[in-house]
């Protein structure tokens, strides 16, 4: 008897051993896991100082009120960007058909929130105003004139260049008249291989974006 008592003490001793080592192996693993892991980084766009257009002063539109003249409104949005882009984690493109998801360098904000901000600020100083509304506007904003966007791509590779394309329209914001739609496609060199290379890259090619659209603003308002 004494015999299968010591038999079934150890048999015991032994599955404690087990559990306590299929409980304990697999945290450890996970703790050295997060030891070694780099960090997340976080980025943001920003508008592009010194933007400007090689046009005369007397064609400066008369966006702020002055003496004599009645200022127009301008209004910026929807911004739209396609759902690829829509995500917390910047995107990489390998190939045409093929992008990377950098879980490790991701957006601090929301893109599809800062990206209209930068074309509204960028816009707004190559115009030389203070003020253009972003969509969504308060109720009380009645703009005269407003710029739809579509994002159709901005991405690319550390190291190589950006691939933006891009369409607008602009239109009478209360008769919902289109009076100009444009379109461009054009690439920006990254001059570096970090992500932080990346992402200034990303805004030089929004303040590229912007110039054009301001130029379309011009042109199309004739004031």
């Amino acid at each position: 008897m004494e015999k299968y008592k010591n038999i079934i003490e150890k048999c015991a001793s032994g599955y404690r051993r087990i559990i306590v080592v299929s409980i304990v192996f697999p945290v450890i693993l996970t703790f050295m896991g997060c030891i070694s892991s780099d960090p997340s980084k976080f980025y943001t766009l920003s508008p592009v100082k010194n933007l400007g257009l090689p046009l005369p002063e007397s064609t400066k539109l008369p966006l702020d009120p002055t003496p004599g003249t009645d200022a127009v409104t301008l209004a910026i949005g929807p911004v739209n960007i396609p759902r690829y882009l829509d995500r917390s984690q910047l995107v990489v493109r390998l190939s045409e058909n093929e992008i990377r998801l950098e879980d490790f360098h991701q957006w601090a904000g929301l893109l599809r929130e800062d990206i209209p901000f930068v074309l509204m600020e960028n816009i707004s100083q190559i115009l030389g105003i203070d003020t253009i509304y972003r969509h969504p506007w308060q109720s009380h904003v009645v703009p005269e004139y407003q710029t739809h966007i579509d994002i159709l791509q901005l991405d690319g590779m550390p190291g190589g260049y950006i691939s933006v394309s891009a369409k607008w329209e602009i239109i009478e914001a209360g008769t919902r008249k289109r009076i100009h739609m444009d379109k461009a496609e054009f690439t920006e060199t990254v001059e570096g291989t970090g992500f932080d290379d990346y992402v200034a890259a990303q805004s030089k090619a929004l303040g590229q974006l912007s110039l054009l659209i301001s130029l379309s603003l011009k042109r199309s308002l004739s004031l």
